[in-house]
């Protein structure tokens, strides 16, 4: 049996690790606790969380859809739904649109209890390995701090990382306590630790080859191991990995590489593979300044040379480290790292490559193996003064001096971490810090273009839409939004000129790879070019888009609304009948294509069918203001003003912030003789939209009576 790394080795009474847990406790909250009231963050949140169908669809069975297929190409059912029980226990409400809207604190209280309960796990951990418990408390203070732990920890939709590591930590901790001991039940807890873990994020197929090191490394822990703790530790990693390998298959499938990642070669991976393990290396030194992305996207690694051979260099200084006589405390940690990283070093392609190998949220596992480093280096320098090779009150200080730093260390660490857990506080300074340490990061700019469309601040939108296309020409999701922003500001021609640049891209994909890996074209990039085109009179264009969308995608109902819309605006009144009875057949609880077939039979005349299309709508969400505003307009051209009013007033409250409600009531009250009631509703919708030229008419007309009136 190999040396221990140190030679110190002191009790380790119940009452002094009561303490360290309370410590670390308190250590986690100083650093995380104020992301407790963080909201959600335009970085995936939508898609993963308030957006996500299997998550925000009240009327749907959503655990049986979250465990049926994968998801926007991950299938972690475990995380969905934790997630989804989450939505019930916090209190979700059904918006006025008729999905479930909830906070984030839930959520982010969730990530802060996991990732405290990871760095009890790693504690438990790390005393299997070193032998003083101030080393220990070290170490798992480095993994509760480190600053690479902050995106996991901060970012709501980072619980699929704090949800794994809690059910992964369990799982490789009992692998090291059978190894230990052979006993069958510590097997049974770790593989349904792990079981579940491969179902809260594929990055579990990792856990075989960590659990491997970790149990070769027991041979440096302060405990004596049983005989054949080697064969047990290979049979059972061995029966790890035949369960994570129909996993690892089902995610390569649904997350095929791209032209550009099938292009580069073995040799070519290798070099990337050695700029990521690089960049993790001198990450873990010295964390910062930390982003969301870095943009170190392959073909960034390996357009100059400069990009990696730093990297190179580093990693030559630590191969010749593991050389010398710090080889024992340094192997295990390095193997430990590289094969929890494995699955995203470079040498297989991953979705988020396209913007960056490397993400700190890839850390939050391999971390360990650092914090167990410092933590036999910490063994080994208190070990020192209880040896013979320090003597004298100045050798003693010496050590107490590099123990003082160790621990100044740490503090540097959660000082770190802390500074950068505030950048997640919200949208605005998260996108603006990745900036700085990026500018010419995409992503930053589709994601901060996108929060500043929903901020209403639509020219600075564009502004980075144009960035991001800059340095990315085809971002599919970036040209979409920019179509989308131009149409809200009525520049259609513009507006049709991008979405159509995107639908031709699109166009060309052969229907059978659009079939298998649906999530790469959304329905909308072909529908928002329709719709465009329609309002352009561009009949024969909107028809022909349509057409290649339906052929696509022959099931979803939208695609044959908007063959409704396009027909009823040509006239062709029968056609959009059809066209709206298949939208409906495929659909029949959508509220919006019922109030959508109650306008266009309404502009047909049809008013007691409207009526009737009106009404299904407000069945199925009560809540729909566009509804009640445009049945109260239905009412009010048929005299009927008391209904009319009913169902104005109805749109006002449930979305008391919409100009055009406060504008159709006034014009209502107006229309009945109620000037006072009238002029206070005109100010209501110019309280809310100043711009509004209907509110700012009435309004004049009103005040110019009224002083009429007073003469």
């Amino acid at each position: 049996m190999a040396a221990p790394i140190g030679a110190f080795q002191r009790p380790q009474p119940a009452a002094a690790w009561k303490w360290t847990v309370f410590g670390l406790t308190l250590l986690v909250l100083a650093v995380f606790g104020r992301t407790l009231s963080y909201p959600f963050v335009p970085y995936d949140d939508a898609l993963n969380l308030t957006e996500n169908p299997l998550i925000v669809a009240p009327s749907a069975a959503p655990l049986q859809a979250i465990w049926q297929a994968p998801f926007s190409k991950l299938y972690i059912p475990v995380v969905y739904s934790i997630w989804y029980g989450l939505t019930k226990v916090a209190g979700a409400a059904i918006s006025v649109d008729g999905v479930l809207t909830f906070a984030a604190p839930p959520f982010h209280t969730l990530n802060v209890v996991l990732h405290l309960w990871s760095t009890l796990w790693v504690l438990a951990l790390l005393r299997r390995y070193v032998h003083s418990p101030v080393a220990v408390a070290l170490g798992a203070a480095v993994y509760a701090v480190h600053p690479l732990q902050v995106e996991a920890v901060a970012w709501a939709s980072g619980g699929k990382d704090t949800i794994f590591a809690a059910l992964a930590w369990p799982a490789l901790w009992g692998f090291v306590r059978f190894c230990q001991r052979g006993r069958v039940s510590s097997a049974v807890w770790a593989t349904l630790c792990f079981g579940l873990a491969l179902l809260a994020k594929p990055t579990a197929v990792v856990l075989p080859g960590a659990a491997l090191v970790l149990s070769w490394g027991l041979r440096y822990g302060p405990n004596k191991l049983a005989a054949g703790s080697r064969r047990r530790g290979l049979a059972l990693s061995g029966g790890w990995l035949l369960l994570a390998l129909p996993l690892a298959w089902m995610t390569m499938e649904v997350q095929p590489p791209t032209a550009a990642a099938a292009a580069i070669s073995f040799g070519q991976r290798c070099l990337i593979a050695i700029d990521t393990a690089g960049f993790y290396l001198w990450r873990m030194l010295l964390p910062w300044p930390l982003t969301v992305d870095y943009g170190r996207t392959p073909q960034f690694v390996l357009e100059d040379v400069w990009h990696w051979l730093p990297h190179l260099g580093l990693l030559a200084v630590l191969l010749g480290l593991l050389c010398t006589r710090f080889r024992p405390g340094l192997l295990l940690p390095s193997l430990f790292i590289l094969a929890a990283l494995l699955p995203v070093l470079g040498f297989v392609s991953f979705d988020f490559q396209v913007n960056s190998t490397v993400a700190d949220r890839y850390m939050y596992l391999p971390v360990f193996g650092f914090a167990l480093a410092l933590a036999w280096a910490v063994d080994a320098v208190l070990g020192m003064q209880w040896t013979s090779r320090v003597r004298g009150v100045r050798g003693v200080r010496a050590v107490r001096a590099c123990y003082g730093c160790f621990a100044a260390v740490v503090a540097a660490y959660a000082c770190l971490s802390w500074v950068q857990a505030g950048f997640w506080r919200s949208g605005e300074s998260l996108f603006e810090h990745a900036l700085q340490v990026n500018p010419r990061s995409p992503l930053v700019h589709h994601c901060y273009g996108a929060a500043l469309v929903q901020a209403g601040q639509l020219d600075a939108a564009l502004e980075h839409f144009h960035a991001a296309l800059r340095q990315r020409p085809v971002f599919r999701p970036v040209q979409y939004n920019l179509g989308v922003v131009l149409e809200r500001q009525e520049r259609l021609e513009a507006a049709l000129e991008a979405f159509m640049q995107l639908q031709s891209e699109l166009k060309t994909w052969p229907p059978a790879f659009i079939y298998a890996h649906p999530t790469e074209a959304d329905p909308e990039m072909f529908e928002a070019p329709a719709r465009a085109a329609r309002l352009l009179k561009r009949y024969e264009l909107a028809a022909s888009v349509l057409r290649t969308a339906q052929e696509l995608f022959p099931n979803r109902p939208q695609v044959y609304w908007h063959q409704a819309l396009l027909a009823a605006d040509q006239g062709q009144n029968s056609a959009a009948a059809l066209a709206f009875r298949h939208a409906l057949a495929l659909s029949p609880d959508s509220a919006a294509i019922h109030a959508s077939y109650g306008d266009v039979l309404e502009a047909q005349g049809d008013f007691r069918a409207a009526e009737q299309e009106y009404l299904k709508a407000l069945q199925l969400q009560p809540g729909f203001a566009a509804a009640h505003i445009n049945f109260g307009g239905l009412l009010a051209r048929q005299q009927r003003f008391a209904d009319a009013e009913q169902h104005f007033r109805r749109a006002v409250a449930v979305a008391p912030t919409m100009a055009l409600a406060h504008v159709n009531l006034a014009i209502l009250l107006e229309q009945t003789g109620r000037t006072d009631e009238a002029l206070s509703a005109y100010k209501q919708a110019l309280t809310f939209d100043a711009a509004r030229e209907d509110a700012r008419q009435g309004l004049a007309r009103l005040t110019h009576l009224s002083s009429q009136g007073a003469r």
